[in-house]
């Protein structure tokens, strides 16, 4: 089930102005830049009308006049980079495909994990991919780096642009 969305006002154009190249958002009445805290993840959270929201969510508002989408997706992976050429559109499947590596992996390569000892074979390396919530495993190989292109192919091939080599 999809989060609720909260709705951005319609007078927002009225309050703040946008820089598309630096991803800044001026406050009309004090003609600064406006206050956005971190949140774990890396995105910037405003308040506005007593609601928080994210800050890219209002920068869609204000560069399209619409309400934003569910997903906005930061393509380079930047939370914090709300330069509007970073700003695209996505399905939640789409964005699961941009995310980066895990900080967990040993690996070092995403969609990569190293076969337990135990495994006789001399195939030391897996590479699996999630979609749709399902774990689909590529196959075993010799190197991280055979596994890690095997995963980039499998990860082109269903998440097109919106993939990540981690």
């Amino acid at each position: 089930m999809a989060k609720a969305r909260r709705i951005i006002p319609d007078n927002v154009r009225d309050r703040f102005s946008y820089d598309p190249e630096t991803g800044v958002v001026m406050c009309h009445k004090t003609g600064r830049p406006i206050y956005a805290c971190p949140v774990p993840g890396g995105r910037l959270l405003v308040n506005l009308d007593a609601t928080t929201v994210y800050l890219h969510r209002l920068i869609w508002k204000l560069m399209t006049g619409e309400q934003p989408p569910p997903v906005i997706d930061h393509i380079d992976g930047d939370g914090a980079n709300n330069r509007w050429a970073n700003l695209r559109a996505a399905t939640y499947a789409q964005n699961r495909g941009n995310i980066r590596r895990s900080k967990n992996n040993r690996t070092g390569f995403k969609g990569v994990w190293k076969i337990p000892s135990g495994y006789r074979g001399l195939k030391r390396y897996g590479a699996s991919i999630k979609i749709a919530g399902k774990n689909i495993t590529i196959g075993r190989f010799h190197t991280a780096e055979e596994a890690h292109a095997a995963y980039c192919a499998a990860a082109k091939k269903y998440f097109g642009e919106f993939w990540n080599p981690g």
